[in-house]
């Protein structure tokens, strides 16, 4: 089984989300830039703002039912009930308000409605 490894990072002071297009390795942050380090190039943000409190999220390596890729904080509802995309102890899983399930039962119906920084309202 050959697995992609993929993040994305969001970043608070942007309100933005960033994805990387190639293997990330790591991310570097000072006072007023950010530079994104990945395995064959290197992305750099200049800011005027500091730069902190970067989440990066890992791709889970599935799909939505509409084919768009689930990562690690993105809101997916399945049957009507909407569940956070988490990881933990090695492995990913849903969550909500009434505990969690295994990730692998229910992603190939669930859909992304969106991800707990740019659609709070979603969950």
């Amino acid at each position: 089984m050959n697995r992609v490894i993929k993040f994305r990072a969001w970043i608070p002071q942007w309100e933005q989300m960033v994805y990387f297009d190639d293997t990330f390795v790591g991310f570097y942050s000072s006072a007023h830039h950010l530079a994104i380090i990945c395995e064959n190039s290197v992305e750099h943000f200049p800011s005027g703002d500091i730069i902190e409190n970067v989440e990066l999220m890992q791709f889970t390596g599935l799909k939505d039912i509409t084919g768009k890729e689930i990562y690690e904080c993105d809101i997916v509802e399945f049957l009507g009930k909407k569940d956070v995309v988490l990881f933990d102890k090695g492995g990913f899983y849903l969550e909500n308000n009434f505990g969690s399930d295994f990730f692998r039962n229910i992603t190939k119906a669930s859909k992304i409605i969106g991800n707990i920084f740019e659609k709070k309202q979603c969950f």
